[in-house]
């Protein structure tokens, strides 16, 4: 969440689930389907943390799988692309690559 969060804090599901689905894929198709696992992940981790865990077993299991393969996704992104971490661990890099993907101007 740390490394994908956006600039501020409005629309904080939809920023991040935008910027997951651009980390990993090119392909608009595939973007879409990361954005909807991020936000189905995002909904149950919100519901899970604050306290709203009343959810059949269904929809937490789930949004948990979904989870479990963004994060496996954007590990194995880091892990085979050193100079895309880079950016990551440069703060004003990671906030400028995060503001060029809210604007769509990559």
């Amino acid at each position: 969440e740390v490394l994908l969060a956006p600039l501020t804090q409005g629309e904080l599901t939809h920023q991040i689930s935008l910027n997951v689905a651009w980390l990993l894929s090119t392909d608009k198709s595939e973007r879409k389907l990361f954005y909807e696992k991020m936000k189905s992940f995002y909904s149950v981790r919100s519901r899970v943390v604050h306290g709203q865990v009343e959810m059949d077993y269904e929809t937490l299991e789930d949004g948990l799988r979904a989870g479990y393969d963004i994060l496996t996704a954007i590990l194995r992104k880091f892990v085979t692309k050193p100079s895309l971490l880079a950016i990551f661990n440069n703060e004003a890099a990671r906030k400028n690559l995060l503001s060029n993907i809210a604007l769509g101007l990559i």
